[in-house]
């Protein structure tokens, strides 16, 4: 029996995304990655100018356990006493939430590549390119001048 590998839905179309322009606070602008059709794999993608890194967030979804304090039915915070003390500490509970899968892209040529992939507005990108290049900062050491140093004298 042969196997036939079936095309998925990603290699018929990879131009599922669109480029818009996201400000994170007055002074950051930066872009970001909303789908523009239903089999999109990806819900969200965000370039973080902090990190330097493409932020993308699936539509599959994982369990995460948080743990939570426990409440009462009058909504007080429950809490247990220690024994042989006089302390008490709060009860916690594991809460299962779920979550996007999470990815991270840090390097530049990648980033590019991966945008250029999935974007149906490609050319928007080089409205971003100040965001996409690197700086290298040089590292400059300045040098202390040496402290000059007191010679104890003999039998001291």
């Amino acid at each position: 029996m042969k196997y036939v590998c079936k095309k998925s839905r990603m290699s018929e179309n990879t131009k599922t995304m669109m480029i818009t322009t996201k400000h994170l606070n007055e002074n950051v602008v930066t872009f970001q990655l909303v789908p523009v059709v239903p089999g999109c794999p990806y819900s969200f993608a965000i370039y973080d100018p902090g990190l330097k890194s493409l932020l993308l967030f699936s539509m599959q979804t994982h369990d995460q356990g948080t743990k939570v304090n426990r409440y009462d039915t009058y909504g007080q915070q429950v809490r247990k006493k220690l024994p042989k003390t006089t302390h008490t500490i709060p009860v916690k509970d594991i809460k299962y939430l779920r979550k996007p899968n999470e990815m991270h892209v840090s390097e530049m040529d990648e980033i590019i590549e991966l945008v250029k992939t999935l974007a149906i507005n490609p050319d928007m990108l080089s409205k971003f390119k100040h965001l996409l290049e690197e700086e290298v900062e040089e590292n400059t050491v300045q040098e202390t001048p040496a402290k000059p140093t007191r010679r104890r004298a003999a039998g001291k």
